[in-house]
Order: C-alpha cells, then structure tokens, then sequence
C-alpha cells in the first residue's frame, strides 16, 4: 500500500493506492525504488497538465486504514 500525495497546478489530492492501481500512473522503476527506500518523488507530464508526485510506502504489517483520503 501506498500513501500518494498528488500536486498539481491548481489542486491537491491525497489517496492510498495499491501497488496495482499506482502502476496505472507511474513506471514500475518508481515503484521498486518507493518500496526499497519507503519514499519518492517523481513528475508525469501530460498535454493538459504537469503532476508532482510524493509517494510513501506503508507495508503490510501497517494498522492504517486503506482508504482513499481525497482534500
């Protein structure tokens, strides 16, 4: 699981994701290196917008809920 904070030019959005649901935005090498070091960073670029990714790994031996937190 995994803590994904999404920032944009003009919102800001917080979720938990899966590790599937989160491969449906970014490269499994940001993935990998979320779990190996328990944080990253990473920008996607599309024709309407830019998005800043902050991802946090949470493992499964975590009490969090898994629910999406969207502000």
């Amino acid at each position: 699981m995994f803590e994904v904070r999404i920032v944009g030019k003009n919102f800001q959005k917080e979720a938990r994701m899966s590790e599937e649901e989160l491969a449906g935005y970014v490269s499994k090498f940001v993935i990998s290196q979320t779990k190996a070091m328990g944080f990253a960073k990473t920008t996607t670029l599309s024709e309407e917008e830019t998005l800043h990714w902050h991802l946090r790994f949470i493992s499964s031996g975590s009490k969090q809920d898994c629910q999406a937190i969207y502000s």
